[in-house]
């Protein structure tokens, strides 16, 4: 599984490239975009966008009615929102990675098992998308920085540890 997000964006130019990137160039599973103002849903796909979709599970706005995207990398929990002050107790606790869009800088911070991610938003003047990726050999995920012109700018293994399980006889 590959996801890509995209921050919330101050133009309609910029999310066109994003999306454009992650769909064709990066080849995501899926795009999530982590604005909710309802930009993407304005935004005319064609020519070769359009033919790529296909390979796009769907374009997913975190609008104010769906508070949460919730996705499976390997068998880990990754909860995508806009705004993290909307996560509860039972979002932290489940979830190994979370992926927010209200910020201005993109960001990574683990904190114990968990990893925290931000794109932070779709600015001319730092078009950059997060990619997540699910690592085919072992337990993690790669989480990599881009800009929309292809440069990586950073790139981190999230290792997402398994949790005990205990067996009763």
């Amino acid at each position: 599984m590959k996801l890509g997000f995209v921050g919330p964006a101050t133009d309609d130019d910029l999310l066109v490239d994003a999306v454009e990137f992650l769909v064709v160039d990066v080849e995501v599973d899926r795009v999530i975009y982590l604005g909710r103002d309802g930009r993407l849903d304005r935004i005319p796909f064609e020519g070769r966008l359009a033919h790529a979709m296909g390979r796009c599970t769907s374009l997913t706005p975190t609008s104010p009615g769906q508070a949460r995207i919730v996705e499976m990398i390997d068998d880990r929990i990754l909860t995508a929102v806009y705004d993290k002050a909307r996560l509860d107790e039972d979002d932290i606790a489940n979830s190994s990675i979370i992926v927010w869009g209200r910020n201005n800088e993109p960001l990574h911070k683990a904190i114990g098992p968990r990893h925290f991610v931000t794109p932070g938003t779709l600015r001319a003047d730092e078009p950059v998308v997060l990619v997540i990726a699910e690592e085919p050999d072992d337990e993690g995920a790669t989480a990599t920085l881009f800009e929309t012109s292809g440069r990586p700018l950073w790139s981190e293994r999230l290792t997402l540890a398994r949790r005990s399980t205990v067996r009763v006889r």
